[in-house]
């Protein structure tokens, strides 16, 4: 049981990075980046989707893919929207807008996290992948770690953040959410929750028969 609830908390945890909600551009904390990540030349890029303009916030690209992933989280960690949506890629910006969904970093104070350096994996299409682990504590009190792999591109003369993906079972191919396909990466998580719900029902049943 002590893993299914490990489970369901990173489901949670996916959802409050990503959450249905109206999205607000000036939300979160200040959006100042202390570290090596650097705002592209262009201020804004106004583009069409479903009939409406959308309008990106002006981005903030990493040169270091592990320095980008520690300034991300820290975002995260400080519950600055405005921050880690700059360090989303354009297309995962325009398409979550279009479905009228926006980042929504959990802000936790109680919250840490390490990036290993040692984890880089850089592709010859521009893509990289960076892992992770976070660690909070949930409403019991007790420490729950997440292990989660980041996606980036290269986009805008640097690093941009696309997606995540974790292992919520070890027997399952890892979860992928894709921040650029948000009606795949809606349905994933649909799918991994059902999973929980079965292997949830599975264990009670099996407490039963005991």
């Amino acid at each position: 049981m002590q893993r299914t609830t490990t489970v369901v908390l990173l489901i949670v945890f996916a959802g409050l990075i990503y959450g249905c909600q109206p999205s607000e551009s000036n939300s979160g904390g200040g959006g100042d980046s202390s570290t090596e990540t650097t705002p592209a030349d262009s201020d804004t890029s106004a583009r069409a989707q479903n009939g409406k303009s959308f309008q990106a916030q002006r981005p903030i690209r990493g040169q270091n893919p592990v320095q980008t992933i520690t300034d991300f989280l820290t975002a995260l960690k400080r519950g600055d929207q405005n921050t880690a949506t700059r360090m989303l890629s354009v297309k995962a910006q325009q398409e979550t807008a279009a479905r009228n969904m926006a980042i929504s970093p959990p802000g936790s104070n109680s919250a840490e996290f390490s990036v290993d350096p040692d984890s880089v994996i850089e592709d010859n299409d521009g893509t990289v992948l960076v892992l992770s682990s976070w660690t909070d504590v949930d409403s019991n009190g007790v420490k729950q770690t997440y292990d989660v792999g980041w996606m980036m591109k290269t986009e805008e003369g640097g690093l941009a953040i696309t997606g995540m993906a974790t292992r919520i079972f070890d027997d399952s191919q890892p979860l992928l959410l894709d921040f650029e396909k948000p009606d795949e990466m809606l349905q994933q998580r649909q799918q991994a929750e059902q999973e929980i719900a079965r292997r949830r029902q599975q264990i009670e049943q099996q407490t039963l028969q005991r």
